[in-house]
């Protein structure tokens, strides 16, 4: 019996995992699938549960943590929860870059230490 909340989209796209404690160490991944809270991936080795996790797909990344790593015949297969997601972060920054430079962005505070 299917126990999720959200129904889950069949994809197969290279990326990147990024522990963002420790070592901070990459690794190569495969996006299998994807649901509103989650992304299910395959890894060639172990990821850590309940460690921050940094995950890019492309334009796309995600902020999370691995809920579960089971060993298989090709790997590992890892679900994470999905904290936060950024799509179509080439346009963001294209966006950012032209506020930027029309003079619309807001002065960034000052770093100065108060005296």
């Amino acid at each position: 019996m299917e126990r999720r909340r959200e129904s889950r989209e069949c994809i197969e796209k290279q990326g990147t995992l990024r522990l963002l404690a420790g070592d901070c160490t990459s690794a190569p991944v495969l996006l299998l699938d994807e649901s509103a809270g989650g992304l299910g991936l395959r890894s060639s080795s172990p990821i850590p549960i309940s460690q921050p996790l940094l995950i890019e797909f492309e334009d796309d990344l995600f902020l999370g943590e691995a809920c579960y790593c089971l060993p298989g015949e090709d790997g590992f297969r890892v679900g994470i929860k999905v904290e936060h997601c950024v799509r179509g972060r080439s346009a963001l920054l294209k966006l950012a870059d032209s506020v930027a430079a029309a003079g619309l962005a807001p002065p960034l505070p000052s770093t100065a230490p108060v005296t």
